[in-house]
């Protein structure tokens, strides 16, 4: 069964062209980080490293993380300043 957030993809998707069900696999993935979460996510980390040396690289780990997490994959090999804050605000 597909999730509220999954509804509008059911119309989109032509079921019959996969060779397995993957509405389960669809609805997994779809929960991506929202306008709020990453306002959230952002804010937070400004608040609490914008004046670091390091602020560039955090920001863009910050990025690559989440571009991570809406593909579905991990997190992977980011600032340990980040990770937990992507996890924290991640609304999936």
């Amino acid at each position: 069964m597909l999730n509220k957030a999954c509804q509008p993809l059911q119309n989109w998707i032509d079921w019959g062209t996969f060779k397995h069900d993957t509405r389960e696999e669809v609805s997994k993935f779809s929960i991506m980080f929202d306008q709020n979460a990453l306002t959230a996510l952002f804010d937070e980390l400004r608040d609490e490293y914008e004046l670091e040396p390091e602020w560039e690289e955090i920001q863009r780990d910050a990025h690559l993380a989440v571009a991570r997490v809406d593909a579905g994959q991990p997190i992977g090999n980011v600032d340990a300043r980040v990770g937990p804050l992507v996890e924290k605000h991640n609304p999936g």
